[in-house]
């Protein structure tokens, strides 16, 4: 009985055949049709072949035993011994084989193919994409052998490299429709949206029933900021594949931009429902659903349990070292330093240490920044697994990641260095809510960030100590104001998915109440006009309208917060670091205590100011608040900088050396102790 390309595999695996063991049977029987044999080790090897195209493995192994006791080093039998490893899940056996049928017959297109199928499994791209070059060097003329290898340059993130990969693979094979697709997304990546939709119209055309193009014509409508035309392309993609959790947890970001929460809360719990494997993709919907307007902590501290519980932290890659000489080694996982969450201070936090204290390595997917006095290690395109062993290699004694789920430099995230156990001591510095997983043993917060029972919310243990949530580095206090006030404006740089109608209802009764304030919402996703137009709709709809509203992208590189005589938070998306320029500038910035602990980060950095007075504790408090503060006028306000900026410079937000001494004393005392907390 043959079976279908999109038929279930054979193998039990669950994947399409197409998609499982067709392309290396398909590399199999051109192998052996290829192969200089006598009559009866022919015979053996159909045979072979016919049982692993059956789904018989083991049947497949033991011909393929018997070819190589009657004829050993025999590269077919090798390569079927290998491929017989694989189909019941031994990839690293299964690689041993086929490597050495490699050695045996090097000038074999189909066994180095083979190899490059192994290594992109066991999540080796580099390798992987090595093997499928050499390929192609053999057999040049081959479609999907430059297919396999545009897609080992997308695991790496080389968008350059695997659009033209792609482009010589169609030149091939014209009508291939998952090459038109990946070059879709990997145009999607270098920014030419014209030619990503082009190329996902034509996978969509040639393979009418999958979801995937689809799925990348709605990323490319949210690139061009247009969430309803994304939808759309959801929609299409989850009926051709009602099954396909990634469509649900796209279908969120665009309701959510639409203003539609409690639909994208539901798409998220749909997403996670359906048990997606990817720890690092599950971990940042845990962090979305977080953000959903009304989402209720009990639920976040069950669902972050389940999802603990399907992803289970590995073995500890190694044991507790011995205390040693010298400073104590720390590594920092900082993917990408120019993340919005580290807002400039990070850096130079980690710069502030004292190497007598501590021995910093970072690892990053950035190059080291010029002057920075410490070790850097570049994981830009390196898998979760060989990141984890590096941090081994290093003898790190405790790893810290900075960015939690916010971290996406590779599939797994971050999440996927630190569920391998690669240091004694693993902590998390939080500005959101836990993880979804058991991998770390404290996670970090200011003595105000949190609040009492909040650690019953995180899986993590939690410890407090006096550091600040964020620092005043690289905030900008010396961008200059107008002293006189100017007009009386209340601001937010609020995306459209911060936008909420409790927010939305406080800000109408603001207005109702002082009837000179204008209201400005400036972000740089409203310089798309489809975008701008639906955000000034929702604002109507909340009674929020006529000239006293603007909805702009920022201008000429000037702050957002320049022209602005009070700064809005926007609970519970929390504007967080967003605040720090403001606040370095003597701008009051209303914030919200209340709430759970992702809502509160900055009402954790004014706090720090003591400029309480701008801290509300409910969202009718919130809306009295700021009524006091604007009736101060906008000449009022401004005589109150001088006095904020001196609170400013005075407070923990602006002694850097000060949280680097008391960091590297936590640092010490939870390694001497090797206890969470």
């Amino acid at each position: 009985m043959s079976v279908g390309r999109n038929d279930p595999c054979p193998c039990g695996s669950g994947k399409k055949y197409k998609r499982c063991c067709l392309p290396m049977e398909q590399a199999s029987r051109s192998v052996a049709q290829s192969m200089p044999t006598s009559v009866g080790l022919e015979e053996m090897l159909r045979s072979a072949t016919g049982h692993l195209q059956a789904g018989h493995a083991a049947d497949t192994d033991r011909v393929a035993s018997e070819i190589l006791r009657v004829s050993p080093g025999h590269p077919e039998a090798l390569h079927l011994k290998g491929l017989a490893a694989r189909a019941w899940g031994d990839l690293d056996t299964a690689a041993e084989y086929v490597l050495q049928a490699v050695r045996a017959d090097p000038g074999n297109p189909g066994y180095h193919a083979n190899m490059g199928v192994l290594f992109g499994e066991m999540g080796r791209p580099a390798e992987a994409l090595r093997a499928f070059q050499q390929a192609s060097r053999l057999d040049p003329e081959n479609p999907q052998l430059h297919y396999n290898a545009g897609n080992q340059y997308l695991a790496l993130g080389e968008w350059a490299a695997a659009r033209d990969t792609f482009e010589r693979a169609l030149e091939l094979a014209p009508e291939n429709a998952p090459a038109h697709g990946n070059l879709a997304y990997a145009l999607h990546r270098l920014g030419d949206l014209d030619g990503a939709a082009r190329a996902a119209r034509r996978a969509a055309e040639r393979e009418p029933g999958s979801a995937a193009p689809w799925l990348t014509l709605g990323a490319i409508a949210m690139s061009q900021g247009d969430p309803g035309q994304a939808l759309r392309a959801y929609d299409e993609a989850q009926r051709r594949n009602p099954n396909m959790g990634e469509i649900f947890q796209e279908r969120a970001r665009a309701l959510a931009m639409l203003g539609r929460h409690e639909e994208s809360g539901e798409a998220l719990r749909t997403f996670l429902d359906m048990a997606p494997d990817d720890p690092g993709r599950g971990s940042r919907a845990l962090e979305a659903l977080q953000l959903v307007p009304g989402f209720e902590l009990a639920e976040h501290a069950r669902r972050a349990r389940e999802w603990a519980n399907r992803h289970p932290v590995r073995e500890a890659m190694r044991s507790p070292a011995d205390d040693g000489d010298g400073p104590l080694r720390v590594g920092m996982m900082l993917p990408d330093p120019r993340h919005p969450r580290c807002a400039g201070w990070i850096i130079p936090l980690l710069a502030a240490h004292d190497p007598a204290a501590v021995s910093v390595t970072v690892y990053s997917a950035t190059e080291k920044p010029e002057g920075f006095p410490h070790g850097w290690r570049n994981i830009a395109r390196q898998p979760a697994r060989v990141v984890a062993e590096q941090v081994v290699e290093d003898d790190t004694r405790i790893l810290v990641d900075l960015l939690g789920h916010a971290a996406a430099w590779a599939s797994e995230g971050t999440l996927g260095v630190l569920r391998r156990r690669p240091a004694p001591v693993q902590l998390l510095w939080s500005g959101a809510g836990t993880t979804g997983t058991d991998a770390f043993d404290a996670v970090l917060f200011d003595a105000v960030g949190l609040q009492a029972g909040d650690e019953q919310t995180f899986l993590e243990p939690v410890a407090r100590d006096e550091i600040p949530y964020a620092l005043l580095a690289g905030a900008g206090a010396d961008d200059e104001l107008d002293e006189t006030g100017g007009d009386l404006i209340m601001g937010a740089p609020a995306p459209a998915a911060a936008l909420n109608d409790d927010l939305l209802a406080a800000w109408a009764a603001i207005m109702s109440r002082v009837p000179e304030v204008q209201l400005h919402l400036v972000h740089p996703e409203y310089s798309v006009e489809s975008l701008r137009r639906a955000v000034y709709a929702r604002l109507e709809g909340a009674g929020l309208t006529g000239a006293r509203v603007h909805v702009m992208a920022p201008e000429g590189g000037e702050p957002y917060w320049q022209k602005m005589s009070l700064v809005l938070d926007t609970p519970p998306r929390s504007l967080g670091t967003a605040l720090l320029g403001p606040l370095a500038a003597g701008l009051p910035c209303l914030v919200l205590a209340s709430g759970p602990p992702w809502s509160r980060t900055g009402a954790s950095l004014v706090r720090a100011t003591a400029s309480d007075e701008t801290v509300a504790e409910s969202m009718d408090a919130y809306a009295e608040t700021a009524v006091a503060l604007l009736q101060s006028g906008a000449r009022g306000l401004a005589d109150s900088r001088s006095e904020r900026r001196k609170r400013v410079t005075g407070s923990p937000l602006a002694d850097l050396p000060g949280a680097a001494r008391r960091l590297e004393a936590l640092y010490a005392r939870l390694w001497s102790e090797r206890l969470p907390v």
